[in-house]
């Protein structure tokens, strides 16, 4: 029923969301992070590997993400202990202007400072 029922509303959001990972796979290398290789979902992960060798934790790269204006979430958060990655979590699944605004300030963000 609910397919009969579909308006058009959601087209072109696949596409949306193919773009919105590209810019935020760039603003991630821009800033240090290493974006993960996705074919589809509404999330990027991104490795902090470099930025753990530099000497900070998971919670300091999510707080000063946050300080720059761009939220993250640790992806620990969702694995258990043995869980050895060190990456982040960002929506990609958000408008194209905050897609953009975010790239934008993830781009300017020192994140080792």
């Amino acid at each position: 029923v609910a397919f009969d029922m579909e308006d058009g509303s959601f087209e072109g959001i696949p596409r949306m969301i193919h773009q919105n990972y590209l810019d935020m796979s760039e603003a991630c290398r821009s800033a240090g992070l290493t974006p993960y290789r996705a074919d589809g979902g509404h999330f990027l992960i991104a490795g902090i590997g470099k930025l753990i060798e530099a000497g900070l934790t998971e919670m300091d790269v999510v707080k000063r993400l946050l300080e720059a204006g761009v939220s993250t979430l640790p992806l620990s958060m969702f694995a258990s202990q043995s869980y050895q990655e060190k990456a982040i979590r960002i929506a990609i699944c958000k408008s194209r202007e905050t897609i953009l605004e975010a790239g934008r300030r993830l781009k300017a963000c020192d994140i080792l400072s």
